[in-house]
């Protein structure tokens, strides 16, 4: 008689046991689901930012580079506007020699035969005599051989594309003007000297440099 409730109970735990055990492995298996998604999603978000960290350094890794074009104007490279804010100011030492007259110089000679003192020139480098800006210094050889030292004050564009800068220089505590030119091919320059004004005339690299004669009334 005392056999039937354990045999009722047994029956009633082993059911009870495997829904319990069922519960848990559910109970395991969404945890492992949950874990899994979360490692899966967590790999993703470091993947992304790994990769936007790769393509940010290749962006700044990116160099910038310039125009290979070798021919490009001379005069826009002393000329930029930029430039001129922070360069430091030059000093052009020799701006011209002198040289024997071409056939080409002869035929823009000055025609007085006033004129004595007269020599042909070439320029150094036209594209940075002509870009001579502000607090700018050089030094230029006069037709008697002596040197002037010329500090510029300005260099402006007029029209046509015409540029003019102007400058001065010191003798003896006074104070002279020099003015320089420049069209498309032609350079005139004017040097106010207290000996005598001194006149430039030229196109391409060569010109003549003379000092003018008192007299007036022809063409030079």
């Amino acid at each position: 008689m005392k056999i039937k409730p354990i045999v009722i109970a047994t029956g009633l735990v082993v059911p009870l046991s495997l829904f319990l055990f069922n519960n848990i492995d559910k109970e395991n298996s969404l945890a492992d689901e949950h874990t899994s998604k979360h490692q899966e999603t967590h790999a993703v978000i470091i993947k992304d930012v790994a990769t936007k960290e790769v393509n940010l350094q290749q962006k700044v890794a990116v160099p910038v580079h310039r125009s290979p074009n070798p021919e490009v104007d001379e005069l826009a490279l002393y000329t930029d506007e930029k430039e001129k804010k922070w360069r430091e100011p030059r000093h052009v030492e020799e701006v011209w020699v002198d040289i024997n007259p071409s056939d080409t110089l002869d035929k823009i000679k000055p025609k007085s035969s006033a004129i004595e003192a007269i020599k042909a020139i070439e320029f150094s480098n036209v594209p940075e005599f002509k870009a001579l800006n502000l607090g700018d210094k050089l030094t230029l050889n006069l037709p008697d051989d002596s040197n002037i030292d010329i500090e510029v004050e300005s260099n402006e564009f007029q029209n046509e594309g015409i540029r003019t800068w102007s400058g001065n220089f010191t003798i003896d505590d006074q104070s002279y003007p020099v003015t320089f030119t420049f069209g498309s091919s032609s350079i005139l320059g004017f040097i106010g000297h207290p000996s005598g004004p001194i006149k430039i005339e030229g196109r391409g690299r060569t010109a003549w440099i003379y000092e003018v004669p008192d007299s007036h009334g022809y063409d030079y």
